[in-house]
């Protein structure tokens, strides 16, 4: 009924962070340096859309993801504006 892991995933998993970013480069370093961001929870998923940027704020998400087990990154090959990339 569930792929593999998501029946035990749904068991523990009580929180979600979105974050949309559209050329964010000086910016989205601190926000995935944050206190709440940085520790390794098993509540917790951290979920980053790349918007389209132009700029390195795709390669720093990549970086982060590396790093973690709880973060994923999801990318849109051109701006979908915010409502539609946060239902994407």
């Amino acid at each position: 009924m569930y792929p593999l892991g998501l029946a035990e995933l749904e068991d523990t998993l009580l929180f979600s962070v979105v974050t949309m970013a559209l050329n964010e480069e000086p910016r989205i370093g601190t926000l995935l340096r944050s206190p709440d961001l940085e520790t390794e929870r098993n509540d917790l998923e951290v979920l980053l859309i790349d918007n389209g940027s132009k700029d390195g704020t795709l390669e720093i998400m990549e970086r982060y993801v590396l790093t973690r087990t709880n973060v994923r990154t999801f990318v849109s090959i051109s701006s979908l504006g915010e409502a539609k990339a946060i239902r994407a």
